[in-house]
């Protein structure tokens, strides 16, 4: 359905995008670096975000995310609107995930625990836009 309403929709293209974001999004979210997220997520996900950026602010604490691997990048869904063209990629990766006080202590997690992680994200752009135009518009366990 997807490549009869686009049909220069290049499916290994855009899971290398995918996955390049999938990274990026990961490191700018544990930052709490809502500079780099500003192009690459949309206004919800963006405020998601941002919420949980000042939680970890306001209780003194980092967040620390390691991506060790990505393992797999698929296409589970997809969708064509009037507003926006939707798709799902299931991401299978392994992750270091911990949370850290100020002091240095650690609070959740273990820095040298490597936990296998799937993540549903959904991906959107305008019909009428390019390739390069798609934003993050929905995570999820996956």
């Amino acid at each position: 359905m997807l490549r009869q309403s686009d049909p220069t929709f290049d499916e290994t293209a855009f899971l290398g995008r995918a996955c390049l974001c999938y990274e990026v999004v990961l490191e700018a979210y544990a930052k709490g670096d809502a500079e780099t997220l500003e192009p690459l997520v949309g206004q919800e996900v963006r405020d998601v975000f941002a919420r949980a950026a000042a939680v970890r602010r306001a209780n003194g604490v980092t967040l620390e995310i390691a991506l060790v691997a990505l393992r797999e990048a698929e296409i589970v869904h997809a969708g064509v609107g009037k507003k926006a063209i939707k798709v799902g990629v299931r991401f299978r990766s392994e992750l270091i995930r911990f949370t850290r006080a100020t002091d240095g202590k650690i609070i959740s997690g273990y820095p040298r625990q490597i936990v296998p992680t799937a993540d549903l994200w959904t991906f959107a752009r305008d019909p009428g836009t390019g390739a390069s135009a798609w934003r993050l518009i929905a995570t999820e366990p996956g």
